[in-house]
Protein backbone atom coordinates (compact mmCIF):
# COMPACT_ATOMS: atom_id res chain seq x y z
CA UNK A 1 0.00 0.00 0.00
CA UNK A 2 3.09 2.52 0.64
CA UNK A 3 3.84 1.40 -3.37
CA UNK A 4 0.89 4.19 -3.82
CA UNK A 5 1.67 6.80 -1.72
CA UNK A 6 5.50 6.55 -2.85
CA UNK A 7 4.09 6.48 -6.68
CA UNK A 8 2.02 9.99 -6.05
CA UNK A 9 4.14 11.73 -3.61
CA UNK A 10 7.69 10.91 -5.61
CA UNK A 11 5.65 12.07 -8.91
CA UNK A 12 4.26 15.46 -6.88
CA UNK A 13 7.31 16.17 -5.59
CA UNK A 14 9.24 15.76 -9.02
CA UNK A 15 6.62 18.05 -10.85
CA UNK A 16 6.96 20.56 -7.93
CA UNK A 17 10.94 20.11 -8.41
CA UNK A 18 11.00 20.41 -12.66
CA UNK A 19 8.26 23.41 -12.70
CA UNK A 20 9.65 25.46 -10.13
CA UNK A 21 13.57 24.62 -11.04
CA UNK A 22 14.47 23.78 -7.08
CA UNK A 23 16.35 20.59 -6.70
CA UNK A 24 15.44 17.94 -3.99
CA UNK A 25 17.69 20.11 -1.45
CA UNK A 26 16.00 22.98 -1.60
CA UNK A 27 12.16 20.93 -1.46
CA UNK A 28 13.65 19.52 1.59
CA UNK A 29 15.27 22.84 3.29
CA UNK A 30 12.09 24.35 2.50
CA UNK A 31 10.11 21.54 4.45
CA UNK A 32 12.62 21.42 7.29
CA UNK A 33 10.97 24.23 9.20
CA UNK A 34 13.43 24.54 12.37
CA UNK A 35 16.33 24.19 9.93
CA UNK A 36 18.04 20.97 12.01
CA UNK A 37 18.79 19.26 8.82
CA UNK A 38 16.25 16.40 9.55
CA UNK A 39 12.96 15.91 8.91
CA UNK A 40 10.06 15.08 11.69
CA UNK A 41 6.55 13.62 11.79
CA UNK A 42 5.31 17.23 11.08
CA UNK A 43 7.58 17.84 8.32
CA UNK A 44 6.93 15.17 6.77
CA UNK A 45 3.20 16.33 7.14
CA UNK A 46 3.94 18.78 5.06
CA UNK A 47 5.71 17.14 2.35
CA UNK A 48 2.33 15.34 1.88
CA UNK A 49 0.41 18.65 2.13
CA UNK A 50 2.68 19.76 -0.90
CA UNK A 51 2.04 16.73 -2.40
CA UNK A 52 -1.80 17.00 -1.98
CA UNK A 53 -1.99 14.02 -0.32
CA UNK A 54 -2.55 15.33 3.65
CA UNK A 55 -6.36 14.26 5.09
CA UNK A 56 -5.95 11.04 2.36
CA UNK A 57 -3.27 9.18 3.95
CA UNK A 58 -4.01 7.23 7.56
CA UNK A 59 -1.83 7.07 10.89
CA UNK A 60 -1.08 3.62 9.59
CA UNK A 61 -0.21 4.62 6.53
CA UNK A 62 1.68 7.34 7.19
CA UNK A 63 3.97 5.63 9.84
CA UNK A 64 4.55 2.90 7.18
CA UNK A 65 5.94 5.72 4.60
CA UNK A 66 7.75 7.22 7.46
CA UNK A 67 9.29 4.43 8.80
CA UNK A 68 10.42 3.52 5.13
CA UNK A 69 12.26 7.06 4.55
CA UNK A 70 14.07 6.64 7.93
CA UNK A 71 16.64 3.91 6.61
CA UNK A 72 18.47 4.08 10.45
CA UNK A 73 15.53 4.26 12.09
CA UNK A 74 16.48 7.15 14.46
CA UNK A 75 12.74 9.11 14.18
CA UNK A 76 14.11 11.73 11.86
CA UNK A 77 14.77 11.91 8.14
CA UNK A 78 18.20 13.16 6.87
CA UNK A 79 18.61 14.72 2.99
CA UNK A 80 20.45 11.56 2.11
CA UNK A 81 17.97 9.01 3.69
CA UNK A 82 14.92 11.56 1.50
CA UNK A 83 17.00 11.40 -1.55
CA UNK A 84 18.04 8.20 -1.21
CA UNK A 85 14.61 6.96 -0.86
CA UNK A 86 12.69 9.16 -3.69
CA UNK A 87 15.81 7.90 -6.49
CA UNK A 88 15.09 4.36 -5.18
CA UNK A 89 11.56 4.48 -5.49
CA UNK A 90 11.79 6.38 -8.81
CA UNK A 91 14.36 3.95 -11.01
CA UNK A 92 12.00 0.97 -9.49
CA UNK A 93 8.75 2.84 -10.79
CA UNK A 94 11.32 3.15 -14.15
CA UNK A 95 12.01 -0.70 -14.78
CA UNK A 96 8.57 -1.61 -13.64
CA UNK A 97 7.50 0.82 -16.41
CA UNK A 98 10.24 -0.33 -18.75
CA UNK A 99 8.89 -3.99 -18.46
CA UNK A 100 5.11 -3.68 -18.69
CA UNK A 101 5.89 -1.72 -21.99
CA UNK A 102 8.26 -4.86 -23.35
CA UNK A 103 6.08 -7.46 -22.11
CA UNK A 104 3.13 -5.51 -23.76
CA UNK A 105 1.30 -7.34 -26.97
CA UNK A 106 2.22 -4.09 -28.63
CA UNK A 107 5.99 -4.49 -28.00
CA UNK A 108 5.59 -8.17 -29.25
CA UNK A 109 3.63 -7.37 -32.06
CA UNK A 110 6.61 -4.23 -33.22
CA UNK A 111 3.42 -2.00 -33.12
CA UNK A 112 5.61 0.42 -30.46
Amino acid sequence: MTSFLWLACSASWLKMVSSRRISLLELFRQVDEDSSGELDHNEVHVLLRLARLEGQVDETLFQAFFDELDENSDGSITYVEFSRAIKKRMLKANAMSQSQSISSPEAEEGNL
